[in-house]
């Protein structure tokens, strides 16, 4: 994500430079919108719930998965920030933890942290891994 935000702040100095170059007179007629598209941020956007599908969990971190955002979740009155997450298929976590429970926590390293969620594994790479313990409910 970060190299996301990278690319496009070198591709706005370029079309800058060009739009300046040519005194800022477009080229080409313009399109009519009749509908523009606008997106704005809210907190709901970044919220990761109990509720979420595999998917939609696995959208919203990429989509807002830089430092500065982040995608969260809230359980009691800690927020929690979620930086990446993948989808681990390695068919030696069954035998390594053959007890490990959907949304728990089953084993935390680094700043890594893997769960099951619908019988898949996953890693979740948190900002702080304060109070999440093996054998809490992730979720």
């Amino acid at each position: 994500m970060g190299l996301l935000y990278q690319l496009s702040f070198i591709a706005e100095g370029e079309v800058f430079e060009k739009a300046y170059n040519q005194e800022f007179e477009a080229k080409e007629p313009r399109c009519t919108v009749t509908d523009p598209i606008y997106y704005t941020r809210s907190n709901k956007d970044l919220e990761i719930t109990a509720q979420d599908n595999m998917g939609d969990i696995l959208k919203k971190i990429r989509a807002f998965g830089i430092p500065s955002i982040c995608a969260r979740f809230h359980k009691g009155e800690r927020e929690y920030r979620i930086l990446s997450a993948k989808i681990i298929d390695n068919p030696i976590l069954n035998s390594i933890f053959p007890s490990a429970k959907d949304d728990e926590v089953f084993c935390c390293y680094d700043s890594k942290v893997l769960v099951k969620r619908f019988g898949r594994y996953l890693q979740f790479e948190m900002m702080d891994l304060k109070d999440i313990k093996i054998g809490h409910r992730f979720f």
